[in-house]
């Protein structure tokens, strides 16, 4: 007796699904999974649950989960989970629609907005999970665009670097944590991990000659310090222009004024708080520094890959 004919790119064990949400511990969609495999800048945590999604989804590259299964799948907590989805978010890969029905939160929609092969839903909306799980538009649509062009950055990095995951040294962490906490309340939680996902552009800075100490620092903690709130910040680029205006005024002033810039200053009776803490993160900074030019030196100085 002939047997269904399998639904291309998905295989099922014992039947055909058009949708992961029947035997899903079975399902796999192939086409999404492959995607998703080739995409090698991600960390393992992210890269894991992408893979997963994608193994999960249906022909719109949509698939339904609540976090606590996800975090079950995948082993580990739903912190991390979380975690994960917003670095998946922020390069544009996925996209999370909130679903409720009789003023009940159900399962969200997880939709693959970065797998380019994925079929539009219709403008009904989709034929499984409702009217409301339809394509993005408009703004959202850009914020995708823009998210992707990030991804396809971090893609080049990688690749330039010969490295599949983009991991961060001890070094860059400690000048990147530094500057995250000059930044104090200033910024957004959407910001705050924006910039997090951002620290190469950061430690480009530091490449192109800027001082964390001397140029960067101090331009952030005059930012957080103003009342004007930004509505959004998508990179540390965002503060290059303040950064290289006071590098160069600093330069200025050191060249025109020596005599002021080496006269001595009065020396406090005994070291205030604030001078502890500056001296901490001064040599805190120095530490980073030198670690990151020592793993640069090393880097340029060895065999080539």
């Amino acid at each position: 007796m002939a047997g269904k004919p399998r639904a291309k790119g998905a295989v099922m064990a014992g039947r055909v699904g058009k949708f992961p949400q029947t035997g899903r511990g079975s399902y796999v969609n192939l086409r999404p999974l492959r995607w998703a495999e080739d995409i090698c800048c991600l960390q393992l945590g992210p890269r894991s649950l992408l893979q997963l999604l994608a193994r999960r989804s249906d022909e719109f590259g949509c698939c339904s989960y609540r976090q606590e299964v996800l975090a079950r799948e995948l082993g580990c907590s739903k912190r991390s989970v979380s975690n994960d989805l917003r670095i998946l978010r922020h390069f544009g890969l996925v996209r999370l629609i909130g679903r409720q029905t009789d003023f009940q939160r159900i399962s969200s929609v997880y939709h693959l907005v970065g797998w380019g092969e994925r079929k539009a839903i219709p403008i009904s909306g989709h034929p499984v999970f409702g009217r409301y799980v339809k394509e993005p538009g408009g703004r959202d649509r850009l914020e995708i665009e823009r998210a992707q062009i990030l991804l396809r950055d971090a893609e080049r990095i990688a690749a330039h670097n010969k490295d599949s995951e983009l991991n961060t040294t001890s070094a860059e962490e400690e000048i990147l944590e530094l500057c995250i906490r000059a930044l104090g309340n200033w910024p957004g939680d959407a910001d705050l991990e924006r910039l997090r996902c951002d620290h190469l552009t950061l430690i480009d800075l530091v490449g192109e000659g800027y001082s964390p100490e001397a140029d960067i620092l101090p331009v952030l903690r005059r930012k957080a310090a103003s009342r004007y709130r930004p509505r959004a910040i998508r990179s540390w680029r965002y503060f290059e222009d303040a950064i290289a205006e006071y590098a160069g005024s600093r330069r200025r002033a050191a060249v025109e004024l020596p005599e002021a810039a080496q006269a001595p200053q009065p020396v406090p009776s005994g070291p205030t708080t604030a001078d502890l803490a500056t001296a901490e993160t001064r040599r805190a900074l120095q530490r980073a520094l030198e670690e990151l030019a020592r793993q640069r030196g090393a880097l340029e100085g060895g065999p080539a890959c």
